[in-house]
Formats: structure tokens, sequence, C-alpha cells
């Protein structure tokens, strides 16, 4: 019997031996941006901008894209009011500029059409090539590149880093003619990431990271590329 509770014992502290091993060794996660090539995934960084505007009272920040030489969009709910604003390139790192914007066109801030359309020399940033909102399928995976919480968390003298939060297509919301007027994802999007592209793993733009909604504010919505293409077809790279 003293062996044969020895033996139990030495079972117990092996199996907690292995739990605490368990518990406390760091477990592999995969990536979900794994698929994401680098090459797509720096391309989207650079095209990707930290909006400063200057209002009244204080300045509202906010992300935005490049979608072709000259022009970048972002949310209206970012710039409408603005006395001024201004693009920041390559922030965070040591080759950040801040170039002054002029608005062209400003949307109704928390509507379908909560978006903005800016002038400003873009240099040689690459423009982000938009895709088709309504081809997408519910799980379709996405990655939003922004700034949330913007200035409030920059650890460098260079401005905050870009941020990427990955996530799925949740819902397609479609108007009484079919077209998609929201993209829904459970993206854990934050204030600062209004205005930053939702890309595909292919770098495609699906749309403008906007709101929260929901009890929870756990779903992200996104103004779809379909619409930034009516909103300033001018503004779109072929």
């Amino acid at each position: 019997k003293t062996r044969l509770l020895l033996g139990v014992v030495t079972t117990v502290a092996a199996i907690v031996a292995v739990a605490l091993v368990l518990r406390f060794v760091p477990q592999r996660r995969s990536d979900p941006l794994a698929p994401m090539a680098a090459e797509v995934r720096r391309t989207v960084q650079a095209g990707t901008v930290w909006i400063r505007a200057a209002m009244a009272e204080g300045e509202s920040e906010g992300s935005g894209f490049v979608s072709k030489s000259g022009y970048v969009f972002t949310n209206a709910h970012v710039v409408e009011g603005a006395r001024s604003v201004r693009v920041v390139f390559d922030t965070g790192t040591p080759l950040v500029r801040s170039v002054a914007a002029r608005l062209v066109r400003v949307g109704h801030p928390g509507e379908a059409d909560d978006v903005a359309l800016l002038a400003v020399p873009t240099g040689s940033v690459k423009p982000l090539r938009l895709t088709d909102a309504g081809k997408l399928t519910e799980g379709t995976p996405l990655a939003a590149f922004g700034f949330p919480l913007g200035s409030t968390v920059s650890t460098s003298e260079h401005g905050p880093q870009i941020s990427i939060r990955s996530g799925t297509v949740t819902a397609l919301r479609r108007d009484n003619a079919g077209r998609v007027s929201w993209v829904e994802s459970d993206i854990l999007a934050e204030v600062g990431n209004s205005g930053g592209p939702v890309v595909t793993h292919q770098g495609e733009v699906v749309g403008l990271a906007t709101m929260l909604v929901g009890p929870n504010l756990r779903t992200a919505r996104i103004v779809p590329a379909n619409y930034l293409r009516r909103f300033g077809p001018q503004a779109v790279a072929p």
C-alpha cells in the first residue's frame, strides 16, 4: 500500500508539474496576418497616414490613406469644422513629415457618407488599391491599419507608430438597391482608427474604419470602398 500510495503521490505530483509547465510556458499562437505578404504589409503601412485637424478648441486626430497621387481619404467626423488639417506621413519613424492639406469634400459624420476627401502632396507614396466590397463574404480576413489613441500613446518624438488590427467580415449591410452600405467586422478598432484603411490580405482597401456599434461596442462599421469611388471618383487610382 505504501508503494501504491507513493506511486499515486508521485503520479499526482507529475500531473501538477505538467499542469504548471503548460500554464506558464508561453503557447505559440498563429499569426492572423501571416498570409499577408511582407511587401503588401509595407505598402499599406506606407500608404496609411495620421490626420491632425486643428479645431476651435483642441485637436482632432484620426487616420487616412493615400488613394491616388495628391489625394487622401479619411472620415468626415475627423476633419469637419477644422480650421486647418495636416497629413503626417511615416509617423513614428525618423522620416516623419507633416504636410498641410486642403478639404475637397466633406460628408456627414455618423452617417453612411461619413467620408472626407483631402488634397495633399503625397510625394512618392504608392496609392492603395480599392476593391469591390460587394464581392466580400462573411468570414473574409481583414486588417485595419491606423493610429488608435494617436498621440496619447506615442512614445517617440516622431509621433505614434502604426497599429495593425486583424479580424473578419461579420456582415454586409445592403440598401434596398442591393448595394453595400456598411461592411461590419469584429476588428477591435479604437478611437484614432477612424478613417484608416481596412484591407484584405492582398492589400486591397475594403473601406474606411468609421465607428463601433452594438451594446458592447464590439462591431466595427466600415464605409465600403464602393462608396468612396462615388464620393470622390477623381481621387481613385485606375
